[in-house]
C-alpha cells in the first residue's frame, strides 16, 4: 500500500508545480534518448557482430612505425613469405591500408573510383563470394598477370555499372 500512497502523493505535488513537472518530463525525455542514442553508437562500433562468417576467428596483423604512431603496410615480399611459411593460420590475404583512386575505362566516359588493392584470396576469407561474376583467382596475383577488379552493386552510375560478368574486366 505504501507504493500507492507515494505515487498518489507525487501525482499531487506535480499537479501543483506544472513547471517543475514539463521540466521533470523534458529531463527524462533527454536522458532517455541521450542514453538510446549513445547504445546505438556503441553497439554498432563496438558491440555488433561482423557480418562474416567466423567473425571471431579473425586476426589483423600488421606493423607500426618505429615511432609507434602509425600503422605501416605489410610488403608484397612479406606476404609471400607469410603465405609459404604460414604453419598457424587457416587463411591469410592482404589488403592496403588506404584507399587508391581508380580510373575505370568503359564505353562511356571515364569515372574515377575509390578502392583498395586486395590479394587473391581476400573475399574466400571473409566467407563472401561475389553476387555476380566470379572471384579473383590465383593466377591474378602473379607478377605481370592481367589487372582484374571486383566491382560494388552501386559502382557508377552510367554504363560500367552494367558490365556483364563474362566480359573481360575493364581495365583499372
Amino acid at each position: 500500500m505504501t507504493l500507492f500512497h507515494d505515487l498518489q502523493y507525487a501525482v499531487r505535488t506535480l499537479r501543483h508545480s506544472p513547471a517543475v513537472t514539463v521540466m521533470t518530463v523534458l529531463m527524462l525525455a533527454l536522458g532517455i534518448g541521450a542514453n538510446t542514442a549513445i547504445f546505438s553508437v556503441v553497439y554498432g562500433a563496438l558491440l555488433r557482430p561482423l557480418p562474416f562468417l567466423g567473425a571471431d576467428d579473425l586476426v589483423v596483423v600488421y606493423r607500426l612505425y618505429p615511432s609507434g604512431d602509425e600503422w605501416a603496410s605489410n610488403s608484397v615480399p612479406r606476404f609471400v613469405f607469410w603465405l609459404a611459411n604460414n604453419d598457424a593460420l587457416e587463411q591469410l590475404a592482404a589488403h592496403t591500408l588506404a584507399t587508391s583512386g581508380f580510373n575505370l575505362l568503359s564505353d562511356g566516359p571515364p569515372e574515377r573510383l575509390l578502392g583498395t588493392r586486395v590479394s587473391f584470396n581476400f573475399f574466400s576469407v571473409f566467407a563472401t563470394p561475389p553476387v555476380l561474376g566470379r572471384d579473383f583467382v590465383a593466377a591474378a596475383d602473379r607478377p605481370g598477370a592481367a589487372r582484374v577488379v571486383v566491382l560494388s552493386a552501386g559502382c557508377g552510375a552510367g554504363s560500367s555499372a552494367a558490365i556483364p560478368a563474362s566480359s573481360a574486366p575493364p581495365s583499372c
